[in-house]
This record gives structure tokens, sequence and C-alpha cells, in this order.
């Protein structure tokens, strides 16, 4: 579902950055889930420098990865 948000959003000309919500459990397995998605996609593609813990990436329509940064309150 956020990926959908955030890919809907960036439809309307707007760019999401980042995303925040609390620790709860299923927020961090979601935000861990994105964060694994990126590491392996860049495993793969041997663009394993490009990586960072501190961002996930979202795959536009166009074909665009955006890093969107996470933050726990």
């Amino acid at each position: 579902m956020l990926l959908k948000v955030i890919q809907k959003v960036h439809e309307t000309g707007l760019r999401v950055v980042a995303t925040i919500c609390d620790q709860g459990k299923s927020n961090e397995g979601a935000i861990r889930l994105l964060n694994n998605e990126t590491r392996n996609y860049h495993l793969q593609n041997h663009t394993d420098q490009d990586y960072r813990e501190e961002f996930y990436e979202v795959l536009l329509k166009n074909d665009e990865r955006i890093k969107i940064i996470h933050i726990f309150d």
C-alpha cells in the first residue's frame, strides 16, 4: 500500500523524500522489507556501492528508482 501511495503522489508532480511512523512491530517489519528489497536490487545489479541502510527505494512507473529516507518517531 505504501509503495502505491508514493507512486501516486509522484504522478501528481509532488516528490516524496521521507516517510515517518512509530516503532510498532508491523511498521518496523514493513520498512525492513523495503530496505531488504532495495539491498537485494543493488546486489543483483552490482550497484551495492549505492546502497545505504538509511533509505529504501521505490520504483516508479517510468522505471525511475527514487530514494526515500524513513524516520521512526
